[in-house]
């Protein structure tokens, strides 16, 4: 395509979409954030769309990537990225423009998708458009299953409690019991990190969540579900929660000592 049929075409995708696309300094690749056409509450799925053209588009496929994929599984991811490499090629046969037919399939894709089923975060059960919440970091979770995440936080005083944290405390109160009771207050008021990536979680955060309603598991719910911890899956528990804190308390980073 001579690069007057090119500028048109990018020309034409501008007044289209305006603002939402990005397109490189060099015109030969466009990039665009994607997600279906619906209310951001029921909005649970949306990625980003790269496509790149060569000297020889459109007879041959152009480049396209998708990227910071939220709310499909790695099997929805693969079927996705197959499908607009499969678009891309059914272009270049036809020689026909092909940004406009890769981001549209992509929309088409995600609008289906949202839909469905994705997996909990926390449990790695089905999670429905009845019983999933979606955090702004885009993870999703079933309500309950956040809920009592949100609970533990909340109202553990052993749970990310730092040795600072905990003489701190104790210089304010009077027993070791009051410093316990000292530390939930402050916890009450903090955010809660999201149990994927930890960016910071306020209660509003959430659309139609309430934790404080959800009740907490007990002893015979877990003795319901038979888990049953081994010594070793406590060890690596305990580990993992050695190096969290470490990375609290350096920045997030890990230093060459720490083993994960």
């Amino acid at each position: 395509m001579a690069n007057e049929e090119l500028e048109d075409e990018l020309l034409n995708l501008e007044a289209i979409f305006d603002e939402q696309l990005r397109i490189a300094e060099d015109r030969t690749s466009v990039e665009m954030t994607l997600k279906p056409d619906v209310d951001d509450d029921e909005c649970f799925v949306r990625c980003d769309l790269r496509i790149t053209v060569g000297d020889a588009y459109p007879n041959k496929p152009a480049n396209v990537l998708a990227r910071q994929i939220r709310g499909l599984s790695p099997k929805q991811q693969q079927s996705l990225q197959q499908t607009l490499t499969d678009t891309a090629a059914e272009c270049a046969e036809a020689e026909m423009p092909a940004i406009f037919e890769l981001i549209q399939r992509t929309k088409d894709v995600l609008e289906e998708c949202n839909s469905s089923c994705v997996e909990c975060g926390i449990c790695f059960e089905a999670v429905d458009a009845e019983t999933r919440c979606r955090t702004p970091c885009f993870h999703f979770y079933h309500r309950e299953c956040l809920g009592r995440h949100f609970h533990f936080w909340r109202t553990d005083p052993q749970l990310d409690m730092s040795a600072e944290a905990y003489q701190a405390a104790r210089r304010v109160t009077k027993s070791r019991e009051e410093a316990h009771a000292h530390l939930l207050k402050l916890k009450s008021r903090e955010p809660v990190p999201c149990p994927i990536c930890r960016e910071k979680l306020a209660d509003d955060d959430i659309p139609s969540f309430d934790w404080r309603h959800i009740r907490p598991y007990k002893n015979v719910d877990i003795d319901s579900h038979s888990i049953h911890l081994s010594q070793a899956m406590v060890e690596q528990q305990r580990q993992r929660l050695d190096v969290f804190r470490h990375q609290q308390q350096h920045d997030c980073l890990i230093s060459k000592g720490i083993k994960i």
